[in-house]
Formats: structure tokens, C-alpha cells, sequence
């Protein structure tokens, strides 16, 4: 029997679903090749450090799903944060995206709560 407090993907909290259903919408793509693909991790440490560029994919990483950000000729990997990637999965692939680390919050956890400022700007389709 299934467990009714579960969804079809066996998460518990609404809060990622929109994050889950990104990631099963690109789960045809070849996910071993794109984790292979060499990125560099964004780690933002400080309020103001900024991330943009174009939503280029999205990937199941070892803490969640990573947004795959081109920006020039380098390829961004975002963290894993619940708070970003909930944010991130408003983002259509193909669009420009400005992050912004804009608070980091003490929480009863003992790891800092890290919240982000995201706009996107949709690709024009032609």
C-alpha cells in the first residue's frame, strides 16, 4: 500500500515539488554525460556575491538538484538550497538569470539558512 502522506516521488514536502517536477522534466537528457560535464561550483560566502547567465540545464547533484548556469565560456553549477532551487524552479531553461546572495540567517540547525535574490529574463523564442 502507498503511503498516503507521500507523492509519487516519496517526498513529504510540497515546498519541493516544483523543484522534483523540474528535474523529471529534463530526466531524458543523458544525466551521467551532464554530470560529467566539467563545471565550477558557485559557493557564495559573502552578502552581494552575485551568479548570471543562461539556464543552461539542471542535474541531480549528491545534496539535490544544481542549476547548470553558462555565463561566457564557464559553466556554473548553483548550490543545492532548498530556499534557491525552489526559486530556480520558476526558471525556464534558456533563460538569463541574476542571483544574488542577499541574507545569511542564523537557524537552531546549526548551518546558516543562505537567502537569495532571483530574476530571470525568458529566452525569445524566434
Amino acid at each position: 500500500m502507498k503511503n498516503r502522506f507521500l507523492n509519487e516521488w516519496g517526498f513529504k514536502d510540497p515546498v519541493n515539488l516544483p523543484i522534483i517536477k523540474r528535474f523529471k522534466q529534463y530526466e531524458g537528457e543523458n544525466m551521467k554525460k551532464e554530470i560529467k560535464d566539467e563545471i565550477e561550483f558557485w559557493v557564495p560566502e559573502k552578502i552581494g556575491d552575485k551568479l548570471e547567465g543562461a539556464v543552461v540545464g539542471t542535474f541531480m547533484g549528491k545534496f539535490g538538484v544544481v542549476t547548470k548556469i553558462k555565463n561566457n565560456d564557464k559553466v556554473f553549477g548553483t548550490p543545492s538550497h532548498n530556499v534557491l532551487q525552489s526559486k530556480m524552479a520558476q526558471v525556464p531553461i534558456g533563460s538569463y538569470v541574476w542571483i544574488e546572495l542577499v541574507d545569511i540567517k542564523d537557524t537552531d540547525k546549526g548551518n546558516p539558512m543562505r537567502v537569495y535574490k532571483v530574476e530571470y529574463e525568458e529566452s525569445k523564442k524566434e
